[in-house]
């Protein structure tokens, strides 16, 4: 197993406590969960799906993603590599995903919201 390193964020989207552990190193992924006030006052939490990435989205992908929290988006970006490209030697750009968080029939989903590459 590879080495997993582990950053921690918390804040508000869509008006619900968030908290999500991002991994890094080989392959980025989000463990998120969210909760909701009962007419009890009891929270309750669930996690939050966050989806694979499209095959369109990944092209190019290799992992080294990193995560951050802007404007209540969760914000992914990695560099692009390209045939013949080296770990040491990228020539591909950087692609940033965008998600919103977005209220499911039994829990909250992250979904894509934008895609840029700078």
């Amino acid at each position: 197993m590879s080495q997993l390193r582990q950053a921690q964020y918390a804040t508000t989207l869509n008006q619900s406590k968030y908290s999500a552990k991002v991994s890094s190193g080989s392959y980025g992924g989000v463990i998120a969960f969210a909760s909701e006030p009962s007419q009890n006052k009891v929270q309750t939490w669930g996690e939050v799906y966050f989806p694979e990435l499209s095959a369109q989205l990944s092209q190019g992908y290799m992992g080294y993603d990193g995560f951050a929290i802007n404007n209540n988006q969760l914000v992914r970006q990695f560099k692009l590599y390209l045939d013949g490209d080296t770990n040491a030697n990228l020539t591909g750009k950087t692609r940033q995903i965008s998600y919103r968080l977005k209220d499911g029939d039994a829990s909250h989903q992250f979904v894509v919201d934008k895609v840029v590459e700078f």
